[in-house]
């Protein structure tokens, strides 16, 4: 299939889709307008079809019926209030795979170490583990059918994140930031969501935490099932030097749960830290 040319470098008046029809024979041009919409994206906020329109020179009628293809895909999502689209979980792990594919990270991490330079002093990872994709297959099966399972089957996002954002805190877990964390877990989209678990369940950083040459702190809740204690402490053998402490009475959001015992672990480190000469 022929590469869409950069149509965003035309001049002023003209639309992105100007002159897409009429292409050699190989270029298939339903394909490339579809295309063409999902890249009026860019803006970084929601579009209408109206706005499409304007954006693409295409017809309404095409645009209508390209984004109605698209959301029921997964890549766009509609908010019914707005009627606008968004990108949806697709095109995010559209994102991933490319990034996975060039090799960004790889690529970053020198320039972003000669960055960091004296500017970080230490590390402190809360509820975490050093990679999710080297869990057992039977961990990760749970872990998405729990999550994702429930979506599938059309059940509304908030019913279906409820019973799994509970299941995140420690028994008996209560008061104004457990509240407003449960709030923010359950406010956030479904593909959000599930472009969130998509990255988790992908992720492998290990390699990234062996290369860690500031102090670090490592910090876990007893009652975590995801971040789990005994896992956290592992890392301790994977970053020289690395402190480990276990928050009682707490799950995954410990800094929520018990924000006095996370308070004095964090700030006990921090005083602990090599004072470095101002620059």
């Amino acid at each position: 299939m022929a590469i869409i040319p950069d149509m965003r470098k035309s001049s002023p008046g003209k639309t992105r889709t100007a002159g897409i029809d009429g292409r050699r024979g190989d270029f298939m041009t339903s394909l490339a307008k579809g295309l063409e919409i999902l890249a009026a994206f860019e803006v970084g906020h929601p579009l209408g079809n109206q706005e499409l329109v304007a954006i693409t020179g295409l017809p309404k009628t095409t645009v209508s019926r390209i984004t109605g293809t698209l959301a029921s895909l997964g890549y766009l999502r509609l908010d019914e209030q707005s009627r606008k689209y968004a990108m949806g979980a697709r095109v995010l792990g559209l994102g991933a795979s490319v990034q996975r594919h060039i090799g960004l990270m790889r690529t970053a991490r020198p320039h972003m170490q000669r960055l960091a330079g004296d500017r970080v002093h230490g590390l402190v990872i809360s509820a975490t583990l050093g990679s999710f994709a080297r869990k057992s297959a039977e961990d990760k099966v749970t872990f998405l059918k729990e999550r994702i399972d429930p979506l599938k089957r059309g059940v509304p996002f908030r019913t279906a994140a409820e019973p799994v954002v509970r299941s995140m805190f420690a028994s008996g877990s209560a008061g104004p930031l457990v509240d407003q964390v449960r709030e923010v877990a359950l406010s956030m989209s479904a593909d959000t969501f599930c472009a969130a678990i998509e990255a988790i369940v992908n992720y492998d950083g290990l390699q990234t935490m062996r290369e860690v040459s500031v102090p670090a702190l490592l910090i876990a809740g007893a009652q975590d099932k995801v971040g789990r204690p005994d896992g956290m402490r592992e890392l301790t053998a994977v970053i020289p030097g690395a402190r480990f402490v276990c928050i009682e009475g707490a799950g995954h959001y410990s800094f929520a749960e018990q924000p006095g015992a996370f308070n004095a672990a964090l700030l006990s480190f921090l005083d602990g830290l090599p004072q470095r000469a101002a620059a």
